[in-house]
């Protein structure tokens, strides 16, 4: 990661390490990256299977989220390596295409192995801003 870019998740980041633990700073990426159809790049948070997403608010095409953020998906729901690759990546797809927000909920089952979450709800966790611009970070709850 660039040195703007670290700086800019280092301060994007510091509520959520405040909040939830601290965020590592090697992130898992696939061979393929996210802009060219792969899985997004996502960083581990505290010492459990917690993943937040690390590039998708620095992607213009990312449409601002119903609070006119441009923001990252942090997920604390215990599923495995391989399905927070899934369900963050399929999330950051639909963050391309659809303005998500504050307490929207998203249908997840088509892309989710059964028994594991069919409905997420997100949910602001933290909000910054950097270089003029706002940023946040939404929690990806399991929808109960």
């Amino acid at each position: 990661m660039s040195t703007p870019a670290r700086e800019h998740y280092a301060w994007l980041f510091s509520d959520v390490e405040r909040i939830r633990g601290p965020v590592s700073e090697t992130a898992r990426t696939g061979v393929t990256g996210f802009s060219a159809g792969g899985p997004v790049s996502m960083c581990q948070v505290g010492v459990d299977s917690h993943f937040v997403t690390c590039e998708f608010s620095l992607y213009p095409e990312q449409k601002l989220s119903s609070q006119n953020l441009r923001y990252e998906l942090i997920s604390r729901m215990n599923l495995s390596v391989e399905n927070s690759h899934k369900l963050l990546t399929a999330l950051g797809n639909c963050s391309m295409e659809a303005k998500l927000g504050h307490s929207h909920t998203v249908d997840v089952s088509a892309f989710m192995p059964p028994d594991t979450a069919s409905t997420v709800r997100l949910l602001l966790l933290s909000q910054r801003e950097i270089g003029g611009a706002q940023y946040g970070v939404y929690e990806v709850c399991l929808e109960e």
